[in-house]
């Protein structure tokens, strides 16, 4: 039987070895879900665990800790576009600190309210921002089911796909959310982001035959 090259075997073991003493990543990885305005919701994790029983701040209010991991609470008036939010996060030993601006507000131009979507193509959307936010999010939601395109914030146009929308769908409509993601400071994972949001407002959606 033929055996191996030696250093085949030693460079297979090498790679094992390198592999299995690679150290996770134990910097805190801050993602907010609905932060903004008013309302704020952020998950913290750390090495692909949840971080719990953390002091988590936004703009010095207090959030509490709703599920495993997952932080929510409000402020209690409305930030005002250009006005910032902070968020500092205590974790043991560790403490991080987020800042972003809120967005300017986009204005969706396509679709229209009214407008037909015609399954399956692609429903297009257009919309016009000065701002240059660090990203925008299209959606179609229905009965309760959300399609969603993610975009650049140099982005002005983009399309949502309608292959999976059901012909007998209600209440559908569009959206567009611009997001700000924030600098952070500390001991922070990388992939953060604060993922501050603001509206581009909601039109109806009818369904074309």
């Amino acid at each position: 039987m033929r055996r191996p090259p030696l250093l085949l075997i030693a460079a297979v073991a090498a790679c094992a070895v390198d592999t299995a003493s690679t150290p996770p990543d134990l910097r805190i990885l801050i993602v907010g879900n609905d932060m903004g305005p008013h309302l704020q919701n952020v998950s913290l994790s750390r090495g692909n665990s949840a971080v719990t029983s953390a002091l988590v701040t936004v703009n010095g209010v207090t959030l509490t800790e709703t599920a495993t991991g997952h932080y929510a609470g409000s402020l209690p008036t409305f930030l005002a576009v250009g006005d910032t939010v902070r968020i500092e996060v205590i974790a043991g030993a560790d403490s991080v600190t987020g800042v972003a601006l809120i967005p300017m507000v986009p204005s969706l131009t396509t679709p229209g309210n009214g407008a037909l979507i015609h399954i399956p193509t692609p429903l297009d959307f257009s919309w016009i921002d000065t701002s240059n936010p660090d990203a925008f999010r299209a959606a179609i939601v229905f009965d309760g089911t959300t399609e969603a395109a993610g975009y650049t914030g140099a982005t002005r146009s983009g399309m949502v796909v309608t292959s999976r929308i059901p012909p007998t769908a209600a209440s559908v409509s569009a959206y567009l959310y611009a997001y700000n993601d924030g600098v952070f400071t500390g001991a922070v994972h990388p992939d953060s982001g604060m993922h501050v949001r603001q509206s581009g407002g909601t039109v109806s959606l009818l369904i074309g035959q």
